[in-house]
């Protein structure tokens, strides 16, 4: 597989991966370094790659990846879902062309609730700044709850919402979301467990079936998330 960047340019050492990235998140042992490190030096795509085979129950062929990769989620504007690196490929015996978003975190949190990502939105408009985000937050909501939504479900993690729909909006056959957790000197036991139990309620309040997997420190879930199927991931990695 090819790892490429936004312009098409061969991306071959960390150094080459470190200028994807903003310098702010480019921190030895955080979550962006630690994946390109798996990536490049680790044989994590070989990793990734029989964990999807499993999935798919089919023999399958990575084709490219690109670091960073942005996808328009919904018509607002301003920033869309960054995927830590977006990985592209087709299965070999029915030619079903995939795509797998990747979201590494060592013990970084899953960002906002969606109850702060929402008054955030309203204090801003409010204050007559310029901000769809109120909008952005219930379409999101809609989508992954439907008209079902409850008081329950702005206590979800907004990034949860919208990087499964920054993944069903890439073009494919097959979405899968993944998630890969480094258990590395820098994870800290504790907010590794808070962040695992704000995944565990995301799963458990969309639609949801779980996917038996006999592959260690993996979880398999298949969502239905605005009437189409993911597959979300969850791969820790000691």
């Amino acid at each position: 597989m090819k790892i490429i960047n936004k312009n098409n340019q061969a991306i071959k050492s960390i150094n080459d991966w470190e200028k994807e990235i903003p310098k702010k998140d480019w921190v030895e042992g955080r979550s962006a370094y630690s994946l390109a490190k798996f990536i490049l030096t680790e044989n994590g795509l070989e990793q990734i790659k029989t964990i999807i085979k499993y999935i798919l129950k089919d023999e399958i062929v990575f084709e490219k990846g690109i670091p960073e990769y942005e996808v328009k989620f919904d018509k607002f504007g301003g920033r869309g879902r960054f995927h830590d690196i977006g990985i592209w490929g087709k299965t070999k015996s029915t030619n079903k062309t995939f795509i797998v978003g990747i979201e590494s975190k060592v013990d970084e949190p899953f960002g906002q609730t969606v109850s702060e990502a929402y008054i955030s939105g309203i204090i801003k408009r409010l204050n007559k700044e310029n901000t769809k985000k109120p909008e952005r937050v219930e379409k999101l909501l809609k989508q992954n709850f439907g008209n079902k939504i409850k008081s329950k479900h702005f206590d979800l993690r907004y990034q949860l919402l919208y990087t499964t729909m920054g993944t069903l909006e890439e073009k494919a056959d097959i979405s899968i979301c993944f998630f890969i957790i480094f258990k590395n000197s820098s994870y800290d036991k504790i907010r590794g467990k808070e962040n695992y139990r704000d995944y565990c309620q995301f799963i458990q309040n969309v639609l949801s079936e779980k996917i038996p997997c006999v592959i260690d420190n993996v979880e398999v879930n298949k969502l239905i998330i605005d009437n189409r199927e993911i597959y979300s991931v969850y791969s820790e990695i000691e």
